[in-house]
């Protein structure tokens, strides 16, 4: 299960649960590993069980753990933005195969209209962390 999360953040890195079929062993591996840390870091802060946490059950709680894990990355900012530098910076850190960079940095970029989503949460960010996300589950569906 923690796989799954630290995946789907990784492509704000991070977000990229569902992207792995098309990514490298060795990106999903550098990925994995580079979220992990934050990840489990923020489930502690906020009390939560990863083991037990389904991606399909997400509440409030469960939405600032994306926010948290990102924060601490980098991708989300102060604002409680995405934060795309941030991530194509990292992108380029961790991601050798250039095939594999292309596909994140495409679903990045297309996930930057998030961005102009209005949201309740202000700074805080939980809400348009999610809705960036829900976006790169979308768009790795439209590039299967």
């Amino acid at each position: 299960m923690i796989m799954k999360y630290v995946l789907c953040l990784a492509v704000l890195v991070v977000s990229l649960r569902n992207v792995k079929a098309r990514l490298s062993a060795e990106s999903e591996t550098a990925l994995t590993e580079y979220g992990q840390g934050y990840l489990s870091e923020c489930a502690k802060e906020l009390n939560l069980d990863l083991e037990h946490l389904k991606p399909s059950d997400i509440q409030d709680k469960d939405k600032c753990l994306f926010t948290c894990t990102a924060k601490k990355m980098g991708v989300i900012n102060g604002e409680g933005k995405f934060d795309l530098d941030k991530v194509l910076e990292i992108l380029v850190g961790l991601v050798k195969n250039l095939e594999d960079y292309k596909t994140l940095e495409t679903i990045a970029k297309s996930c930057i209209s998030v961005n102009d989503e209005k949201v309740s949460d202000g700074v805080k960010g939980c809400e348009r962390t999610f809705l960036a996300v829900s976006c790169v589950t979308k768009q790795k569906e439209l590039l299967e």
